[in-house]
């Protein structure tokens, strides 16, 4: 990962996590990949109901979210000031 090609310096702020999929389009990765034998281990350790889950998901060649995955999903994509800032104001909101 280079951020000063693209102007910027190697500040958390400047900083966005991506997952495999989406850093494809990039083509910029920056560790090693996991291989089948990883991911097949962690499947194979899930308890019988999740490996269905997960099935299900296989053949249908998606899943939908639950609304909580969604925001996870989003606040996970700010850089790190932001989640701050956004932790923040929601452990306010559980407080009032």
């Amino acid at each position: 990962m280079n951020p000063h090609a693209s102007g910027s310096g190697a500040h958390a702020e400047n900083l966005i996590t991506e997952c495999a999929r989406c850093n494809e389009l990039v083509r910029s990765l920056t560790s090693v990949q996991i291989d089948s034998a990883q991911v097949w281990g962690r499947v194979k350790a899930l308890p019988r109901w999740s490996k269905q889950e997960l099935f299900e998901w296989m053949e249908a060649d998606g899943r939908l979210l639950k609304p909580i995955d969604q925001a996870w999903s989003m606040y996970r994509q700010f850089p790190a000031a932001m989640r701050d800032e956004m932790r923040q104001s929601l452990r306010d909101l559980l407080e009032s």
